[in-house]
């Protein structure tokens, strides 16, 4: 099923890192068939030991997540074997042959729900919105297979090893794997497009849901998850994206005599606002920068209602991804100590009106009255920082403010973008420190060196403006002169945002105590309310 233009089919996963021998084994023969096995008899029974030897010198691989088992079975046995194997009751899928598709189009019409129906018009309705493609997901079993296939050859140093991802009837494109890590549920893979070198991003679970953002060029690709094996798949144009911040009301600054913007040009909410009091320190003392150790920020996500109806389940399909995303762009960039963990995602009451404004500092006051549940809930887990989703188009986001202290750290970020234009890692790096790109926001403080980077119309890095570079991609990527980007350096002595987040997130790590009981923040996102 398809609706408007084609969609770029993306599918990628992940693996763990057991060994995956390779299958051409056979030397002067064919190569032994490939078989995932589903409810086989217990390792060990006599049925499945009968199974054992049927099979001959078999090779067993296991696939963790999803409880099947991959067996090479030599071919003058297969016959005898799936025969016996039937009559046992175990579910066979061969999975020698062409690789398998992990996404194809829905070839016949499936019966939709009304929650499915209006997903799926919301999504047409984003004025971002191209076009939209319904697909099918391949099984759990087989996705890990694949996945465990091509990222084992990865990290045993092949080269060569890569996933094709259709974009449309006759269109493919090629992704090689970067990086492979355990989720709570499966696994992030994340990987980059041959010959162009564009970011992809995928969670992948063991009941078989997929999400995730690619980018190519000026678009971008979203596959988002419908309920069962049904994915959606949704082609965006970054030039139609909203801005990064949405700009403050014109009365309030002609009220506050303002000929700039600080809502746009430092994506900074705090300068129509007075200072907190207890402002954050940035002398050497506070920031103590632990650049060598494990650094962990904790982080609570409210979403509204109006946010939440977007998806199947939001805290799955974007809050998830989202985190995900912020920690592999900090992989990227060499800041491989630092990491976001998600320790409550849950839905509030707070309903929608006013600005993105409005919404940050509604959610960071504590006493006014509104969003007062977050606080509760940010001390209960420990959350060193919260953060609202919400439905509002006006912009991506905004922060309190730039190195926000222990009682502002909050953001506010539009659900269209908290992914595919990494606006919540964007914001987050706001109240750690990091500023926009010089040409948008010429601030010094706290640091002289923590500007985002932009290279001419080609890209920019992950705290630069668009305006800056004609619409230029994002990259998920901090500035940084030691990072390099298609051989050209990603920052200089004034774009240094790596060195802001690697020195500047212990300080913000130690906003919060952790929870008093390990299973606390575990507990609190389980069920309906994660």
């Amino acid at each position: 099923m398809h609706h408007s233009r084609p969609i770029l089919l993306i599918i990628a996963a992940l693996a763990s890192v057991t060994a995956w021998p390779s299958n051409g084994f056979a030397a002067g023969g064919r190569a032994p068939a490939e078989l995932i096995l589903m409810h086989l008899p217990t390792s060990g029974s006599r049925d499945y030991d009968e199974l054992r030897q049927i099979a001959g010198t078999s090779t067993v691989l296991h696939l963790e997540l999803t409880g099947g088992e991959l067996w090479r079975i030599p071919r003058t046995r297969l016959t005898a074997f799936t025969t016996l194997a039937s009559a046992k009751g175990v579910e066979i899928i061969r999975v020698d042959g062409p690789r398998a598709r992990l996404l194809s189009p829905m070839i016949r019409s499936t019966q939709m729900t009304d929650r499915q129906k209006s997903v799926m018009a919301m999504s047409m309705a984003e004025s971002a919105t191209m076009g939209m493609s319904m697909m099918n997901a391949v099984s759990a079993p087989l996705a890990e297979y694949e996945l465990k296939r091509s990222t084992a050859a990865m990290q045993s140093g092949e080269t060569g090893t890569t996933v094709r991802l259709q974009l449309a009837p006759g269109t493919t494109v090629t992704a090689r794997p970067i990086s492979i890590a355990p989720t709570a549920t499966g696994y992030v893979w994340s990987g980059e497009v041959v010959g162009s070198g564009e970011p992809l991003t995928f969670l992948w679970s063991k009941d078989g849901r997929l999400t995730g953002t690619v980018t190519l060029g000026e678009r971008m690709f979203v596959i988002r998850p419908m309920g069962g094996s049904m994915h959606a798949v949704i082609e965006q144009l970054a030039a139609k994206m909203p801005q990064d911040h949405a700009p403050a009301p014109p009365a309030m600054l002609e009220k506050m005599g303002m000929r700039e913007d600080p809502l746009v040009r430092q994506g900074d909410a705090s300068m129509l606002r007075a200072a907190p009091k207890s402002t954050a320190r940035t002398d050497s003392g506070d920031m103590r920068p632990e650049t060598d150790s494990d650094i962990t920020i904790t982080v609570l996500v409210a979403y509204t209602a109006a946010a939440a109806r977007h998806y199947d389940d939001i805290t799955r399909d974007l809050v998830e991804l989202s985190i995900e995303e912020a920690n592999q762009s900090f992989r990227m960039s060499g800041i491989d100590n630092v990491r976001l963990k998600l320790v409550r995602s849950y839905q509030s009451d707070y309903v929608e009106t006013g600005t993105h404004f409005d919404h940050v500092w509604r959610l960071a006051d504590r006493g006014d009255g509104m969003i007062e549940d977050v606080h509760g809930a940010r001390d209960r887990v420990g959350a060193d920082v919260a953060v609202l989703i919400v439905d509002d188009a006006n912009g991506c986001g905004l922060s309190t403010r730039v190195n926000a202290d222990a009682e502002e750290a909050f953001a506010v970020v539009h659900h269209g973008c908290a992914a595919s234009m990494y606006s919540l890692a964007h914001e987050i790096g706001h109240l750690i420190g990091a500023r926009h790109d010089p040409a948008l926001d010429s601030h010094e403080e706290p640091f002289a060196y923590g500007h985002g980077y932009v290279n001419g119309k080609k890209w920019r890095t992950m705290m630069s403006y668009k305006d800056a570079c004609n619409g230029c991609m994002r990259l998920p990527i901090w500035s940084s002169p030691t990072v390099i980007v298609k051989h050209e350096p990603a920052g200089n002595e004034l774009a240094n945002n790596a060195r802001v987040i690697r020195e500047g997130a212990a300080r913000v790590a130690r906003f919060r105590k952790d929870p008093a009981t390990a299973g606390q923040a575990s507990a609190l996102t389980s069920g309906a309310d994660r």
